[in-house]
């Protein structure tokens, strides 16, 4: 399965994390770019046929015998409910792509335009720190990365993210270059505006006969 994912808007640098959490600054950024993933992840899985039409019996997951089911009367439910409902933090219910017990990892191909001169990757210093931020947009958030104060919206109930744990990538390539946009004013944030082009590839690891969905 391979998509692309697409983010404009600024990118600042990830430094260490305290046990306190992120800064509410930082923290509320990674949100707004994990918004704009999950407005995309929304549409992939309601047009891909094999992720809006699966169904998957809860208690496979951990959940209740009485978890509410589709009106056939079956044991299934739709996947993404089942995923909502393991996924919770706080407000948010998230529905993960890339997960550990479905054994299937992910390949991230990103193109990085910025505002720095071409190639002056060491120059310009914070390159990778810069695409951790991309990586931990992506990923479902440990509760420490949210600010507590976030509310979803109805479109964000669920919420859809790639990966369930960034362990789950396997592989990570980075192009930059220059951002032929001009920056919308001189103020430093002005400078850290970026468009980004993700390439997702999930592929499965080990064969079963749920993932072979992934293959397509």
């Amino acid at each position: 399965m391979q998509f692309r994912l697409l983010y404009t808007g600024p990118l600042v640098a990830t430094q260490g994390t305290s046990k306190a959490g992120e800064p509410a600054a930082r923290a509320a950024l990674k949100h707004e770019i994990r918004r704009q993933f999950h407005s995309q992840l929304r549409w992939h899985w309601a047009n891909n046929t094999f992720l809006n039409s699966h169904r998957v019996a809860p208690v496979h997951y951990g959940l209740a015998t009485d978890f509410p089911h589709t009106g056939d009367n079956s044991d299934r439910a739709p996947l993404p409910d089942v995923l909502a409902a393991i996924h919770k933090q706080g407000r948010y219910s998230f529905v993960p792509l890339v997960r550990h017990d479905w054994k299937v990892l992910c390949e991230l191909d990103i193109l990085l335009l910025r505002h720095d001169p071409p190639g002056s990757v060491i120059s310009a210093g914070d390159v990778d720190n810069r695409i951790k931020t991309l990586v931990d947009a992506l990923t479902l958030p440990r509760p420490n990365q949210l600010n507590g104060g976030e509310t979803p919206t109805p479109d964000e109930m669920p919420f859809y993210c790639l990966l369930e744990d960034d362990v789950l990538l396997s592989r990570l390539s980075v192009e930059t270059d220059r951002l032929l946009i001009a920056p919308k004013g001189k103020k430093p944030e002005h400078q850290r505006e970026v468009h980004a082009v993700i390439t997702a590839t999930v592929r499965p690891y080990t064969a079963t006969i749920f993932n072979l969905g992934f293959s397509g």
